[in-house]
């Protein structure tokens, strides 16, 4: 059964509106209900995301704890994962920081400021189905990839490449890791969680921090 919905709408609003709707051939009735639709489904998508990815961490949401530590305090900035942060997050072998890692992932979700790249992900797949104690099935593996995709993901091009080039001269880091940098740079990231670089340090605008450190956050 439909309904009729009724809209107090700007009036510039409502012009470039129309504007759009010609150009795309459509009736503004149909593309409001159309925004409408994506924002509904891809909400509810972002939801069974995050419930799945919870599941897979085997985290048990009555025990969920977020941390107050060096971490939590920013989550209302957008933050990149670098790979280690995720893969803590589906290996129990050492309990302290698959508690933490998983808190923080699930801190993101809730709050809609994750940030990964293509590189991460492809690292993240590599090490949990080959590397870590518990391998994780490859089809699980898939799934944690598909979920993760619901955040922000920044894809790995020649742009990227150049700009990693530059910070690794600036910064005297390595290739892989001037590459999480840049791909923290570019999605506008204030903070870059990993414990491959030095802990409360800033390279350009993004704030390192190692959420497994209880030292001071400046």
């Amino acid at each position: 059964m439909k309904r009729n919905l009724t809209l107090s709408l700007d009036e510039k609003l409502l012009r470039l509106a129309r504007m759009v709707c010609q150009k795309r051939n459509t009736t503004l009735t149909q593309f409001v209900r159309d925004q409408l639709e994506n924002m509904v489904y891809r909400d509810e998508e972002y939801q069974n995301s995050m419930n799945r990815i919870v599941s897979l961490m085997k985290k048990d949401r009555s025990r969920w704890n977020p941390r107050r530590g060096p971490g939590m305090s920013f989550m209302k900035d957008r933050t990149f994962f670098d790979t280690n942060i995720l893969v803590y997050a589906f290996d129990d072998s050492n309990q302290t920081k698959y508690e933490i890692a998983s808190d923080f992932i699930i801190e993101a979700y809730k709050e809609g400021l994750g940030v990964i790249s293509t590189q991460v992900l492809k690292e993240f797949y590599v090490t949990v189905t080959q590397k870590i104690p518990g391998k994780m099935d490859m089809g699980d593996a898939e799934q944690v990839i598909r979920d993760f995709s619901v955040w922000s993901v920044v894809e790995t091009d020649v742009a990227l490449i150049l700009k990693a080039i530059h910070i690794q001269r600036r910064h005297t880091l390595s290739f892989w890791d001037a590459m999480v940098v840049a791909a923290a740079t570019v999605s506008g990231c204030k903070v870059l969680l990993t414990e491959d670089l030095s802990h409360d340090a800033f390279l350009g605008d993004v704030h390192i921090l190692n959420p497994f450190e209880n030292g001071p956050v400046s």
